[in-house]
């Protein structure tokens, strides 16, 4: 039996979008036939329910202790916006505590196949290094975001255009080592322009491996009571609430609504001097994962709210398409990617940023109107977003490395 090593971050209790994501493609693979291993942060969940017992823990890094001394601070801030011009922010302690851990179970397990899922940038380097002392294991680095992608903005910035030519550098001395290098959909492009020619040949495009059925119904279909959900990270620099709220501020005629935001970040305020004048917003903080799949089997309409400096797709996107319900996107720049995946499913609404509130707020209203209690089955879902199973990028993987294998046999 083959033998995969999968590398994540919080991937056990309270697991993170990354760990979900890690998760779906160990699980995957088992069913496959292989024998998995998985390495992250965080408390086992296999003891509780018998199914995985091959998770190992790694200590985080979380990070340097701020000192008393505010202008220490300054300095200590200053030298690290200088380093990162030469190499991007890594924990060598937590690169070590990787490395200890992997090389620990190779050496026991002699893996077939290593897959450290980025981000963390550490889990890479620890397999990178893994794999030069070991060069026969087939070395995956899968990116479920990409280390430059989004940067530009950083050219604006104080050092900025370093700091990215040093990110550049570092993904180029990582996939000089890697044997595959899976990344999603949004981030071909980027690829192409920036790593194409030298690895190209290495490039394999998968996307978010996060799908799965639950278009189960739970809550029986009553119209005196309409929920929304908004769930993820608010941010006034890229990801900000400013528009929704407008548009619904145009919609308080519609006292059945209740919206609800599990979020967290620099926004909160805002929401709560919104809910201030409209009661039918409810702030239910940031909650686990688990937590929040209850909550999604509850809710009519999920809500949506674009990046504005990044090709990256939030995983909430597939994990809401998943459930077969209704979508309502805010779109707040041009060629969003968001918007470029909810125009192929059959239930979404894009409101674009530079469209008219009061139109965006008649096309909401009759949107919520025509598509209560619609669904979109999951033959379907997986039909038009084939890539987004995790059984693709294992078929994917695979077929790589088949390919990969017969090409090296005949040179």
């Amino acid at each position: 039996m083959r033998k995969v090593l999968i590398i994540s971050t919080y991937c056990f209790d309270n697991a993170s979008a990354n760990g979900l994501c890690a998760r779906a493609v160990r699980d995957a693979f088992e069913l496959a036939g292989y024998e998995t291993y998985l390495v992250g942060f965080g408390k086992s969940i296999g003891a509780e329910n018998g199914i995985h017992n091959r998770e190992f823990f790694v200590e985080p890094d979380e990070g340097a202790m701020m000192l008393k001394f505010p202008l220490v601070n300054k300095l200590k801030a200053v030298l690290n916006l200088i380093m990162r011009c030469i190499n991007p922010n890594i924990s060598k302690r937590l690169v070590g505590n990787y490395y200890s851990v992997i090389l620990n179970l190779d050496k026991k397990n002699m893996f077939d196949i290593v897959i450290p899922m980025f981000f963390s940038p550490e889990s890479v380097v620890a397999a990178c290094e893994l794999k030069k002392k070991r060069p026969k294991i087939e070395l995956v680095i899968y990116e479920l975001d990409s280390n430059t992608d989004g940067l530009n903005h950083f050219d604006t910035q104080l050092f900025g255009r370093y700091i990215r030519a040093a990110q550049i550098r570092w993904s180029r001395r990582q996939y000089n080592i890697a044997d595959q290098i899976c990344i999603m959909q949004s981030h071909k492009m980027h690829f192409d322009k920036l790593y194409g020619v030298r690895f190209g040949q290495k490039c394999n495009v998968v996307d978010l491996p996060i799908m799965s059925d639950n278009t189960a119904e739970l809550r029986a279909f009553d119209k005196q009571t309409i929920r929304f959900a908004y769930t993820g990270v608010l941010s006034t620099d890229y990801r900000s609430p400013k528009m929704i709220l407008n548009i619904l501020s145009r919609t308080k005629a519609q006292k059945n609504w209740r919206i609800y935001f599990f979020s967290k970040g620099n926004c909160e305020m805002m929401l709560a001097n919104y809910a201030e004048t409209d009661n039918r917003l409810y702030q239910q903080g940031y909650i686990d994962s688990d937590a929040l799949r209850k909550e999604y089997e509850q809710m009519d309409y999920f809500l949506s709210i674009g990046n504005t400096n990044s090709n990256s797709l939030p995983s909430k996107i597939i994990n809401y398409i998943s459930y077969g319900k209704p979508i309502i996107h805010f779109s707040l720049k041009h060629s969003d990617v968001c918007a470029e995946y909810l125009n192929q499913y059959p239930l979404a609404l894009v409101i674009e940023y530079n469209a008219n509130p009061d139109d965006s707020a008649k096309r909401l209203c009759d949107f919520v109107d025509d598509n209560f209690g619609k669904r979109v089955s999951y033959q379907e879902i997986v039909r038009l977003f084939p890539k987004n199973t995790p059984e693709y990028s294992v078929k994917s993987i695979e077929a790589f490395i088949k390919s990969r294998n017969n090409s090296l046999f005949s040179h």
